[in-house]
Order: structure tokens, then C-alpha cells, then sequence
């Protein structure tokens, strides 16, 4: 009888280890989830920009909510940057964005977009994006990661660190 009673135990325990760890899972799929829609939202905001020559302020008021400020910068060739306002913030990204269009991009869409939950409130991705031209061809091509935080508006980037695209890596693992 304590046999039996010590084996129901122990199938009990790693059932319920079993249960915590596929619950936490599918609550880590989830999140992954919510942050690759964020992603979505947020680049559908530029190409918003590419279709309208005139929506610059549009663009400004729109790409701030997926940014959180104080943003932490990491340009690939400059010296890191604190952007401590939204309005700067603004202003930085419609440059890039004005760049994009010097170079005659007219839609941009992630190639590959790789998301870890760190946590119930903080992930990293890492991303490729491509910028193609009206003809599709492509004329810019971006790689970055972002530290991204849970806020009461929803997820928004905390940290953004553009690399070298020769320097491309992968978050697939365990």
C-alpha cells in the first residue's frame, strides 16, 4: 500500500510539473504572439508613410506609441544614444524613414522575425527586414534587435540596436 500511495505521488508531482511547465508554454506562444502583432502594426506605420509623400506628422504621431522613452539607441556605426523624448524620438525615425525613401523603398516587411519572452513582461526580437522598390526588387535591407516591455498601452520597444547585416544570428534555441 505505501508503495502504491508513493508512485501516485510521484505521478501526481510530474503531473503537475508537467501541467506548470505546458501552461507556462502556452503563456510564453501567447505573448509571442501579442509582440509579433505589435511588430506588424509597427512596420504597416511605415509603409502608411511610403504610400503618403505628405504624412509626416501622421508618421510621428503614429510610430511614438510603439516606443517607449527613454529609448535606448544602438545605431551600427555611431556611439549609443539616450532619446529621452517622444518628440525626438519622432524625429529620428522619420529620418530613417526619409533615408527608405531616398532609396526609393515602397514596402518593407520582415523577412524573418524571431521573438523570446524573457519574462511575462520583457522579450528580445531579432529581425530582417527588407525594403523593396514599386517593382518589388529589393533596395534596402535592415537587421535589428529590440528589447521590447509589456506597458499599460500594450508591447513597445525599449532598446533598438540596428547591426551590421553581415553580422546576422538567429535566437533559436532551447
Amino acid at each position: 500500500m505505501k508503495l502504491l500511495s508513493t508512485l501516485l505521488a510521484s505521478l501526481i508531482f510530474v503531473l503537475c510539473i508537467g501541467t506548470t511547465s505546458s501552461t507556462a508554454a502556452i503563456e510564453s506562444e501567447a505573448l509571442e504572439e501579442n509582440i509579433r502583432e505589435m511588430f506588424e502594426s509597427y512596420i504597416n506605420v511605415y509603409n502608411r508613410r511610403f504610400q503618403s509623400r505628405t504624412g509626416d506628422a501622421e508618421f510621428r504621431e503614429e510610430i511614438v506609441q510603439y516606443l517607449h522613452t527613454p529609448l535606448v539607441m544602438f545605431p551600427a556605426t555611431s556611439p549609443p544614444q539616450v532619446v529621452e523624448t517622444s518628440a525626438k524620438a519622432a524625429a529620428n525615425f522619420a529620418g530613417f524613414t526619409n533615408m527608405l525613401i531616398s532609396k526609393g523603398v515602397k514596402n518593407l516587411e520582415w523577412q524573418d522575425l524571431q521573438i523570446r519572452v524573457l519574462s511575462p513582461n520583457k522579450a528580445i526580437a531579432n529581425n530582417v527586414g527588407h525594403g523593396t522598390d514599386a517593382e518589388g526588387r529589393l533596395v534596402y535591407e535592415t537587421v535589428s534587435v529590440y528589447l521590447v516591455l509589456k506597458s499599460d498601452a500594450g508591447w513597445v520597444i525599449q532598446t533598438l540596436n540596428p547591426y551590421l547585416i553581415d553580422q546576422r544570428f538567429s535566437l533559436a534555441g532551447p
